[in-house]
């Protein structure tokens, strides 16, 4: 489990915001835009005023910093042969809000993408799942990973009904789960991802997420 341990879930995250920095657009001039603020974390109590959410997180999780971050990216950069993966992973635009990981390994992460004006108002997020999830079978097989799915769905989440993509692939004999729910807020996008190995506790983890 300790290979198991050191795979990061950002892979999926980062397919999907390679795919948001392709379709946004600059902003209009003059348009009114809702300011991104970064998230907070003290005790283990994830507080983000900009989207509305709270989670708390028991002993068992550890919040990375950024440094910690880094190195996780600096790993899926070395194990992926998938050059635009690599160009994604590399470029630095992607905003992690929080990522956290669990003695049992599961983690825990949310990025933030910005969708531009034009964007932001027109594409709805289960259409950005459905074309996210299309690139998530070869992304993941890139990295060594077999008998590779990708379902988009709709879940509930901190009391509403927000789409997702279900994701499930096997790395050196252990199964693994992720569940990504694509949240809008204004002209962003938040992705939040859970994920687990060997038995699937995604569901339970983003149940930790509450309206503030």
């Amino acid at each position: 489990m300790k290979k198991i341990k050191n795979l990061p879930a950002l892979a999926m995250v980062l397919v999907l915001m390679l795919s948001l920095i392709g379709c946004g657009g600059k902003d209009d001039e003059g348009s009114q835009k809702k300011e991104y603020t970064p998230a907070t974390v003290e005790n283990n109590v994830y507080t983000s005023r900009f989207a509305g959410l709270t989670a708390v997180l028991d002993e068992n999780w550890t919040v990375l910093n950024d440094e910690e971050i880094a190195q996780i990216v600096g790993f899926s950069i070395d194990m992926t042969d998938d050059a635009a993966l690599k160009e994604s992973l590399s470029n630095g635009k992607t905003i992690y809000d929080m990522y956290a990981m669990a003695t049992d390994s599961s983690t825990l992460n949310i990025t933030i993408g910005d969708l531009g004006a034009i964007y932001g108002k027109l594409l709805d997020m289960k259409t950005l799942a459905q074309s996210s999830a299309e690139q998530l079978v070869p992304a993941f097989e890139s990295m060594g990973f077999t008998d590779v799915t990708a379902e988009v769905s709709t879940v509930s989440f901190a009391g509403a009904e927000q789409a997702a993509i279900i994701l499930q692939g096997n790395y050196q004999g252990v199964t693994m789960y992720e569940r990504l729910v694509c949240m809008k807020v204004d002209d962003y996008v938040l992705n939040i991802t859970a994920c687990s190995y060997g038995t699937d506790r995604t569901a339970e983890i983003l149940a930790l997420f509450q309206p503030l």
